[in-house]
């Protein structure tokens, strides 16, 4: 399901994929419980932001990257006990970054 985030302000966290391996998970983690903790049927909305190129061809691989580091990020909220019908996503291009983002906000 895709969720407008527009209006929402700050983030839970922010998770910037610029290595090849990017060591989120405890702090994903820790946000995620606190989160939990203060709204038991908190809902997630993950939002990944994809590098945007002046290349088609380039702009469907940085799609492609983004969307497995999404899923990835999605798989650990449902590892870490969050039901998927709790978790919204959704994938934008967006101009002036370097390497795709994932934004879990709360509601």
């Amino acid at each position: 399901m895709a969720v407008s985030v527009s209006g929402i302000s700050k983030p839970l966290v922010v998770i910037r994929f610029n290595q090849r391996k990017v060591h989120y998970e405890q702090s994903l983690f820790t946000a995620v419980s606190q989160a939990v903790d203060a709204k038991p049927d908190v809902v997630f909305d993950l939002v990944s932001y994809v590098p945007r190129s002046n290349d088609e061809g380039r702009n469907e691989q940085l799609m492609q990257v983004a969307s497995a580091h999404l899923r990835e990020v999605a798989d650990n909220l449902v590892k870490m006990g969050i039901p998927p019908e709790r978790l919204n996503v959704t994938s934008e291009m967006q101009p002036g970054i370097r390497f795709d983002e994932v934004h879990v906000f709360v509601r």
